[in-house]
């Protein structure tokens, strides 16, 4: 009788799913020490109406007066007030009075905040412009983190322009939604905490540094079809240290970062996970997966994930 072995990797469902019940756990438990470790007050709201703040213990320290509350972060938190943002101290009191449209989270020291429809630019602690950069969309500059923030900056005198650029392709494998740039005449770059370049715009897209490397897509002027233009990595002086050949990439942790390898297009891809010198140390058939935490990542191979 010919039969079929099955993949050494390949599960029962039963099995797959006490594996995943137990792997989710250990996200949830890593996840709320995570967050109790950045601050003791978490948002709270009344029928989604009025926001205020509780502590560790249940008790409502900041009283439910805000029309929504974001979580605090480096000590101040994004609060509504009459249709503005400011930010508060973890007493309650204002440090940047509501005046901004939008409000992000502080990520080493600059926020993002829409100062007028579609015009944002970065706060420092005071609430002052961190430096004279403007962005049309807040979806044009990310966080800061190890001390870079990537920037579109649009120039059609400097850059050539190109047509129905999907960004933020990495969202669509995360159940998000990217998005398309009808007009795209210019590129991606990192700034410095004070609004310099450290990398000058010239990435198609571009996402955060992690363990001091960042996800850039490179345009390959040999190939017309801009899905098959690829990721690779960069260091902090924009060096590419892994060159460019995966479909989607996302950021180090762990010592090991999540790519794609394959066409980029849904068909017949691979998803592994590569170390920092761009060796696949794990390269199975994953059709999901999620960053290393402590020596350990959610994946999954089919069924309920």
């Amino acid at each position: 009788m010919n039969r079929t072995r099955k993949p050494v990797f390949a599960w029962s469902r039963k099995t797959a799913h006490r594996s995943f019940e137990r792997a989710l756990s250990a996200t949830v438990i890593l996840a709320l020490a995570a967050i109790l470790t950045t601050c003791n007050l978490r948002p709270i709201s009344r029928s989604l109406t009025w926001y205020g703040y509780m502590d560790t213990t249940g008790q409502i320290v900041i009283p439910m007066k805000f029309r929504n509350a974001m979580q605090f972060s480096e000590g101040l938190a994004a609060v509504q007030v009459d249709g503005k943002w400011g930010y508060i101290d973890q007493k309650g009191q204002f440090v940047i009075e509501p005046r901004f449209l939008t409000a992000r989270d502080f990520k080493q020291g600059r926020a993002k905040v829409e100062v007028e429809p579609d015009r944002w630019c970065y706060i420092d602690r005071t609430g002052k412009a961190a430096f004279n950069i403007d962005f049309k969309w807040g979806i044009y500059a990310r966080e800061f983190s190890d001390g870079l923030a990537a920037v579109y900056i649009e120039d059609p005198n400097r850059f050539e322009c190109l047509s129905s650029i999907h960004q933020n392709v990495r969202e669509d494998y995360d159940g998000n939604r990217g998005y398309i740039s009808t007009k795209f005449c210019g590129r991606w770059g990192f700034i410095r905490q004070d609004g310099t370049f450290a990398v000058e715009p010239q990435f198609i897209e571009a996402f955060d540094f992690s363990e001091e490397l960042a996800a850039v897509r490179i345009q390959d002027p040999n190939v017309q079809d801009q899905r098959l233009w690829r990721y690779g990595y960069i260091d902090r002086t924009g060096a590419m240290v892994i060159r460019e050949q995966f479909g989607v990439a996302w950021p180090f942790s762990d010592g090991l970062a999540r790519v794609q390898i394959g066409s980029g297009r849904g068909i017949v891809d691979r998803w592994g996970y590569i170390d920092r010198s761009g060796n696949v140390v794990i390269s199975h058939m994953l059709k999901a997966g999620w960053p290393f935490r402590e020596g350990l990542a959610l994946v999954g191979n089919g069924g309920p994930i």
